[in-house]
């Protein structure tokens, strides 16, 4: 008998151990800004219109003076912790800018072929 309540015990202990784990993991891929920085711009309305139908890949980083400085129209008025989404076609790109909550600015980028 007492074998059973040590066994009921431990499963009870690896139970709570795995549920922790796993609340663990959620909880760390909720506070990843890069991935929550992807996020806002996929659900974003005017994003999935103009990608809808494209192969595309994308980028996402966390915005840097340097970034700034090299395209300093597309930033223009922003401030804060923004995060630059990046989607590239064949055809064309289109930079996203977010900050933790929200789309902020979209911007198309026309390829030329020369």
């Amino acid at each position: 008998m007492e074998e059973k309540n040590e066994m009921k015990t431990k499963n009870k202990i690896w139970i709570l151990v795995i549920v922790l784990v796993f609340l663990a993991s959620c909880k760390t891929q909720e506070n990843d800004p890069i991935q929550n920085a992807l996020s806002i711009a996929n659900s974003n309305r005017e994003v999935n219109a103009i990608m809808e139908g494209e192969d595309f890949s994308v980028d996402v980083k966390k915005v840097n003076e340097g970034d700034i400085d090299a395209m300093p129209t597309v930033f223009e008025g922003l401030s804060g912790e923004l995060y630059r989404v990046y989607y590239k076609t064949s055809e064309f790109d289109l930079i996203v800018i977010t900050n933790e909550k929200e789309v902020l600015r979209i911007v198309p980028v026309t390829k030329i072929k020369i």
